[in-house]
């Protein structure tokens, strides 16, 4: 009976681990810094938008999960309560490019200067094309 009561106390507390370790990658460790970050590829909006276009599979494997830097014409600019998104080329099918919150919650003037018809550099996750390209947890570099 005495080795039933510490195989239930052992199971229980490599639960309450397992469970603190589950929380602490989910909730708890600290993000890239995309400012810091090196990115994998440094392409132009147009030049992205066609590689996906002629070849979206080969397109997602070369970029998709990477962080990439971007330059393009902004065409667009999306301020939600929740999030802030750069339009890059096209409304329909051009590349949204989701600026990280806590970028924008730290720098507000360089969200407020933003413009259309003009070209930013932006460095983010790109995360694959649904009807257009999408890049994740960016930041402004130019």
């Amino acid at each position: 009976m005495k080795r039933l009561y510490v195989f239930i106390i052992v199971f229980v507390v490599l639960i309450l681990i397992a469970g603190a370790g589950v929380y602490w990658y989910a909730f708890l460790r600290s993000h890239q810094d995309m400012l810091k970050t090196k990115p994998a590829y440094e392409v132009s909006s147009t030049q992205l938008i066609n590689e996906f276009s002629a070849d979206e599979q080969a397109a997602y494997e070369k970029y998709a999960g990477k962080v990439i830097e971007v330059t393009g014409n902004v065409v667009d600019i999306r301020t939600g309560a929740v999030q802030t998104a750069v339009i890059l080329e096209d409304r329909l099918s051009g590349i949204s490019v989701f600026l990280d919150s806590i970028y924008v919650a730290d720098n507000p003037e360089k969200i407020k200067i933003l413009d259309t018809e003009k070209d930013i550099t932006i460095r983010g996750q790109c995360d694959g094309m649904l009807t257009d390209i999408v890049i994740s947890r960016a930041v402004i570099i130019q």
